[in-house]
């Protein structure tokens, strides 16, 4: 893919991190919906983690 295509990816998604902040800290954000945004980020972690299946881990953990 190369440094061109990673920063064609990878800017349109870190650029809402500011904006994302700023709201974050202006408003009033219910604990549940925050709850639930956190829980659903840390699910797309680990399955992008674990996109290569258990070959990928196979390799890792012997």
């Amino acid at each position: 893919m190369g440094c061109v295509g990673c920063a064609r990816l990878g800017l349109p998604a870190g650029s809402s991190l500011l904006p994302g902040a700023l709201v974050g800290y202006l408003a009033r954000i219910p604990v549940a919906i925050v709850a639930s945004v956190m829980a659903f980020g840390s699910g797309v972690v680990l399955s992008a983690g674990n996109a290569r299946g258990p070959v990928a881990l196979s390799v890792w953990y012997g």
